[in-house]
């Protein structure tokens, strides 16, 4: 267990490399220690458990439909990504306060 933002990265269970279409959506993004994530996405061999937990947590019907849709090709323009990166930092700071880091 560590500190938030600490040694971690967002980790996401279908890779960028995989499906532009999941790139930038939030059930498709966890944290996760930056050897795991940096292992070319093969999470030290825990990709059976992460699949699992992804279940537990999204449901078996929605981690399908993922990997169903994972080949749907998506374009992002510069207004995509400063809309995401709007919200990621509404979503952190929120968390910040919540912990007491602000």
């Amino acid at each position: 267990v560590g500190k938030y933002n600490d040694g971690f990265d967002g980790g996401h269970f279908i890779s960028k490399s995989k499906s532009s279409y999941w790139m930038l959506e939030s059930k498709n993004i966890h944290p996760q220690c930056k050897p795991c994530n940096g292992d070319g996405m093969k999470f030290h061999g825990k990709e059976v458990e992460y699949t699992m937990w992804m279940i537990d947590t999204y449901g078996r019907e929605f981690v399908e439909h993922m990997r169903d849709v994972q080949r749907t090709k998506t374009s992002y323009k510069t207004v995509d990504y400063d809309e995401y990166i709007a919200k990621a930092r509404a979503e952190i700071k929120r968390h910040e306060e919540r912990i007491g880091k602000v």
